[in-house]
């Protein structure tokens, strides 16, 4: 790089001198034309096209509602001939991070089902517990729909913390019902009886949580937009899953055991 003095001003320029192949000497502004303009600093590429990255720190909404705001915008203005608008950066890598957590996600549903497999000694009782698990994403929809709470990364971390809850709360009403089978309850009795005798476990485990959730929810702190939609979808979870281990769990257990009664 030239130093300083010799790239001054203009004039500076088109007196820089470059050796030709005959070993002569010719003058810059004898062979080009130097006028003052604009470019860019730093020019990037990506397959072969060039490409510029405009980014922007995200305060006090999510990295989910910012992408949809920016999707909406781009969809309105009118792409340049020859210009590709798209979306990258940390939605790409959310995406990717979605296809991940999906995976723990069902294999950690394999896995504690098999677990409760092992110990229950049947393949029936784990699924009747494992039948809660899906009714639970309606709470979550409704407090999404409630909050403006868009799916992320600690959302869906949260699901998947919401998914063990629910299944503890299943195997304390579905234990305590096998047990008092055990004990000569017939079947109709041995439900009433669980969920009479679980009721105050059940809310009481839920209610602790959502409890506990509540400071993160409405939390404006740093780094809010992160923890607060998580704490949003424990909430609605939760108190959808309390509903559904009291009512849901039963009348499956009834359903599977009813030659049994």
């Amino acid at each position: 790089r030239y130093a300083p003095e010799y790239r001054s001003d203009l004039s500076s320029l088109e007196g820089i001198t470059l050796s030709t192949l005959l070993k002569t000497q010719v003058r810059l502004a004898d062979i080009a034309t130097i006028r003052q303009g604009y470019s860019p600093m730093e020019i990037k590429r990506e397959s072969q096209q060039r490409y510029v990255t405009v980014s922007a720190d995200l305060k006090g909404i999510s990295l989910g509602e910012a992408t949809k705001q920016v999707r909406q915008i781009l969809e309105s203005v009118p792409e340049p001939e020859g210009v590709d608008l798209k979306i990258e950066g940390q939605t790409t890598s959310q995406k990717e991070s979605f296809g991940d957590l999906t995976l723990v996600l069902v294999l950690g549903i394999l896995l504690v089902y098999m677990v409760m497999a092992a110990q229950f000694e049947s393949f029936k009782h784990p699924m009747i517990i494992m039948m809660a698990v899906p009714f639970t994403a309606i709470g979550v929809v409704v407090a999404f729909l409630l909050t403006g709470t868009t799916l992320s990364i600690t959302t869906f971390i949260g699901i998947i913390m919401l998914s063990g809850i629910v299944v503890k709360n299943g195997i304390i009403l579905v234990d305590y019902t096998n047990l008092l089978r055990k004990r000569g309850y017939n079947l109709y009795d041995a439900i009433k009886e669980a969920g009479r005798s679980r009721l105050r476990p059940v809310v009481m485990t839920s209610s602790t949580m959502i409890l506990a959730m509540v400071p993160m929810a409405l939390s404006r702190g740093m780094g809010y937009e992160m923890f607060t939609p998580m704490a949003v979808t424990m909430i609605g979870g939760l108190l959808f899953s309390m509903l559904i281990t009291l009512l849901i769990v039963p009348v499956f257990y009834a359903i599977f055991n009813r030659k049994q009664i």
